[in-house]
């Protein structure tokens, strides 16, 4: 398994986003509650510790996420034993106001499968201030500048990652996407690129659906090592 990813780059976040983007993840199977025992949990960040489980509650998880200075960790769960680090943050760079990151590692060829689709039905449902965002089973593209892509710099896009949503006037500056992607899906204001092939996507729309977590460059030298530790400590490494 890879460190898979999917990150959903936003313009426009709020109360009402947080809460109402936090209700469709639920109600697509990818939970705030753990569906064994009901606890809801923050994922500390440091400096004093890293990767350790903090309770809260459905509630104080939106209000964590709404008002976000910096980053709020969190876990996600597709079943009662298979979690989903998710990373809310905002980036340096760019007018994106927000990014959500999705970890895609740990899950089993159908959860994988089940989250990449419930997220893409979720981007599919809140396309309103959506910027752009990239789906990368395999983490292949992981080191890459995705906050330097999504704020319009002309950053070579290499390795592909499987599904990548563009907003229309950057395609220009990625001719290396278009010259492996030959087929393009328009979705709103953004062009969507697929390795794979189309298949059923967000809003019950066709979209880009391909077919394998990463913490967009973290500027970032430490960004692998990080990502371990908090693997580690939460899962009781």
């Amino acid at each position: 398994m890879g460190d898979g990813f999917f990150h959903w780059y936003r313009d426009r976040w709020s109360r009402a986003d947080a809460r109402a983007v936090l209700a469709a993840l639920d109600a697509n199977g990818v939970r705030r509650a753990n569906p064994g025992d009901g606890r809801v949990s923050l994922i500390t960040g440091g400096p004093d510790s890293w990767g350790e489980q903090v309770a809260t509650t459905a509630c104080g998880l939106v209000e964590q996420v709404a008002f976000v200075d910096g980053e709020v960790n969190f876990q996600l769960w597709v079943s009662a034993d298979t979690d989903v680090f998710t990373r809310v943050r905002s980036p340096e760079v760019g007018v994106a106001t927000v990014v959500l990151e999705f970890g895609l590692d740990g899950l089993a060829d159908g959860e994988l499968e089940r989250t990449a689709a419930a997220l893409l039905r979720v981007v599919g449902s809140h396309r309103a201030g959506t910027l752009g965002f990239v789906l990368d089973r395999a983490g292949t593209t992981a080191e890459l500048d995705w906050d330097a892509v999504l704020a319009g710099a002309a950053v070579p896009v290499s390795p592909l990652p499987d599904t990548l949503g563009l907003p229309r006037a950057y395609v220009p500056l990625h001719p290396e996407v278009t010259s492996v992607v030959r087929e393009s899906v328009a979705y709103g204001d953004l062009v969507v690129f697929d390795r794979a092939g189309t298949a059923p996507g967000p809003a019950g729309g066709t979209a880009p659906a391909s077919g394998g977590r990463g913490v967009a460059a973290e500027g970032r030298d430490e960004g692998q090592g990080r990502r371990q530790r908090e693997r580690d400590a939460r899962r009781g490494g």
